[in-house]
């Protein structure tokens, strides 16, 4: 990382940790997660406790992000990948929006020259992140708590193409490199728009592509959230519009894996398994019967092969 941007983590966390000490969060805000995504009191209360979730002034806006604004904000802190303290990352939601180049609403604003991050909600505890235990992947911070909360384990990146940086060679954030992914279920949920964006269901194919080739027997699988024209669902609307955890534990179990369920039409290239057993004492008289040979041979196989059971 340059110099520069070294520099720049240390002011942002020094600036982000005096902004957590005080401040409850305003109605307005309390009011969008609460009711917006259902996150519940408790859980709430706990991110404010842990300076992971903030109202800040114009003022505080202005020197975290080292520029004029004209309104409030929403502050959400990254938590660290394996403590639960606050990192340098955050996303900030202005109730004034400013406007890109393009005349859109920036909905978030996130730091600039650091690298993107995922959201680990304090739910998710670093043994749990950095096991094989099954695992959801979703996009916004506020859809990944909800999730969490309600007992789904469940992280995000900040949008459908977050899970790239050209912050290093390999061209994938570093948090998703640091992350376990090899003989695990992990399920991308991304809003429902995917069935009729082709430029999001674009995004999630090649994220899943990405994950397949490199993790050996990871089994991705796609859940498709309810979608209506009118209005995309994201993952917490989908608890806020009434799903329960035995629905959408359904909706867990009955996904297709990603190419099916994304129509995916193309090779899908595996990694390398690298198996102790030498194949030549398959055939080579090794084994006493043709039974033992056999069994052998079976194993072998089951080995070489991905599951997606």
């Amino acid at each position: 990382m340059p110099q520069e941007n070294i520099i720049k983590k240390h002011i942002l966390q020094k600036n982000l940790i005096e902004i957590t000490n005080r401040l409850p969060l305003q109605e307005k805000h309390y009011q969008e997660i609460s009711i917006g995504s259902g996150i519940s009191d408790d859980t709430i209360q706990d991110y404010l406790d842990k300076g992971l979730l903030n109202s800040i002034s114009i003022n505080e806006g202005e020197s975290i992000l080292g520029y004029r604004v004209n309104s409030k904000a929403l502050l959400l802190i990254y938590p660290d990948l394996h403590e639960d303290k606050i990192s340098p990352y955050f996303d900030i939601k202005h109730d004034k929006p400013p406007i890109d180049k393009n005349g859109k609403p920036k909905k978030y604003i996130k730091p600039s020259g650091l690298e993107p991050r995922v959201y680990r909600p304090l739910e998710v505890s670093p043994d749990y992140l950095f096991s094989t235990k099954p695992i959801i992947i979703t996009e916004g911070c506020k859809k990944a708590v909800k999730a969490s909360s309600e007992g789904f384990p469940t992280i995000s990146i900040g949008g459908v193409n977050n899970w790239q940086s050209n912050f290093n060679e390999s061209g994938i954030i570093s948090d998703l490199l640091k992350i376990p992914f090899a003989n695990r279920t992990v399920y991308l949920i991304f809003d429902s728009d995917i069935v009729s964006k082709p430029q999001v269901k674009k995004a999630l194919k090649d994220f899943a592509l990405y994950l397949t080739k490199t993790h050996i027997n990871i089994n991705i699988r796609v859940p498709i959230l309810p979608h209506n024209d009118d209005e995309k669902c994201g993952l917490d609307d989908y608890f806020v519009n009434g799903g329960t955890k035995e629905s959408f534990r359904a909706l867990l179990s009955n996904s297709e894996p990603f190419y099916k369920a994304l129509g995916h039409k193309g090779v899908i290239k595996y990694p390398e398994t690298y198996i102790n057993l030498d194949i030549k004492d398959l055939w080579n008289g090794k084994y006493k019967n043709a039974e033992e040979s056999s069994n052998a041979r079976l194993e072998f196989l089951r080995k070489r092969l991905v599951s997606w059971v």
